[in-house]
């Protein structure tokens, strides 16, 4: 779910039934000048208790791709995302 605080009118919601959706993460688009100008990645624990990666715009929660994993992640799975040759 998004809220717009400002009043300006960008609430939107993305939903799957039965999906249950892990803490997103934004990622900026390199160069973006808006606030929400980038991308929501979201891990989800899917209906048939797969996982998927989801990749929503943030602007309007649109659904960009859904990648699969090949094996169950358990909810609420954390990720690190690293720069090219950075530790851990």
């Amino acid at each position: 779910v998004k809220t717009d605080v400002a009043g300006r009118g960008g609430d939107a919601a993305f939903e799957v039934a039965g999906m249950l959706p892990g803490e997103p993460l934004f990622v900026p688009r390199p160069g973006g000048a808006e606030e929400d100008d980038g991308v929501l990645l979201s891990m989800g624990t899917d209906p048939d208790g797969g996982s998927s990666l989801y990749v929503l715009a943030a602007q309007d929660m649109r659904l960009l791709a859904q990648c699969r994993s090949p094996v169950p992640l358990p909810a609420g799975f954390h990720g690190c995302w690293l720069e090219e040759g950075g530790g851990s």
